[in-house]
């Protein structure tokens, strides 16, 4: 078969495009240029709910989750993340998986890595990223969940395993409605033959929205016996398509003597 133009002008350009990459400017300096990505932290700890992630406010987190996850119960214990999928985030995240700026995953699994807790005593950490199918990893060229494993292993010096695989071809989590996220991965992915037995599993991919793909692989991995998983995130997004609203503790109730009192206009005369 002759290769077409638009194929032999990639070829050509795909040595040049690898040596301006090192010329590019970091994703700490374009960050530097921009205002709003200048002054942009990570969320601490304490502004969203530690098991799915969406934001909180004091008092609203329960031991079984906030008001929005606390009738679900996924299949890993905690869920770190650095922000919402709001801007400069999500435009960093975007560069990174479909403008093949892959620095943005050293730059942002670094980050990710320095908010991850340390394993609990007797438990040896290991990194595990969510998979992709190879079909997806052709077309794209990476699997960036995988990307930012490796940045977070390597600062934190854990090692990183990749026995999950993807068995089916799925559409794209992202664009399906939340209803049917959950059975687009129907026997989609799988484990290799492992113990995890004894080890804490940090579980990374960049978004989570429904929660679906993580969920899914957290239960492969329980059953390859690992005691405890620690799902890790670039950013959630709302999965209603919304912007999130944080979630407040109402205003501090009136005093049972302020509400027994009576109003002025129900007094009788004597």
């Amino acid at each position: 078969m002759r290769p077409t133009l638009s194929r032999l002008s990639r070829q050509l350009a795909a040595p040049l495009t690898a040596a301006l990459s090192h010329l590019a400017p970091t994703p700490h300096e374009l960050a530097q240029r921009n205002p709003l990505a200048a002054a942009w932290q990570p969320d601490p700890d304490d502004a969203y709910c530690p098991r799915c992630g969406a934001p909180a406010g004091p008092h609203t987190v329960t031991p079984d989750g906030c008001p929005r996850c606390i009738h679900t119960k996924p299949h890993y214990q905690r869920l770190t993340r650095l922000g919402l999928y709001h801007e400069p985030l999500a435009d960093w995240i975007k560069q990174l998986k479909f403008a093949k700026q892959w620095r943005w995953a050293d730059h942002l699994g670094r980050l990710l890595a320095d908010r991850l807790p340390p394993p609990p005593p007797g438990h040896k950490p290991l990194v595990i990223p969510i998979p992709m199918h190879r079909l997806r990893r052709i077309h794209r060229g990476f699997n960036q969940a995988e990307l930012l494993a490796h940045a977070v292993a390597k600062r934190r010096r854990w090692p990183m395993l990749q026995p999950l695989r993807r068995t089916r071809h799925t559409r794209p989590q992202s664009s399906l409605p939340p209803s049917t996220r959950l059975t687009n991965l129907n026997n989609a992915t799988a484990c290799r033959p492992v113990d995890l037995a004894g080890h804490a599993v940090y579980l990374i991919d960049d978004v989570k929205t429904t929660g679906a793909t993580l969920n899914t692989a957290a239960r492969l991995l329980k059953h390859a016996n690992a005691p405890l998983i620690h799902a890790a995130v670039l950013a959630i997004a709302d999965p209603t398509g919304q912007r999130f609203e944080t979630i407040t503790p109402p205003a501090t109730p009136t005093t049972n003597r302020e509400i027994l009192k009576p109003h002025p206009s129900n007094l009788k005369p004597q």
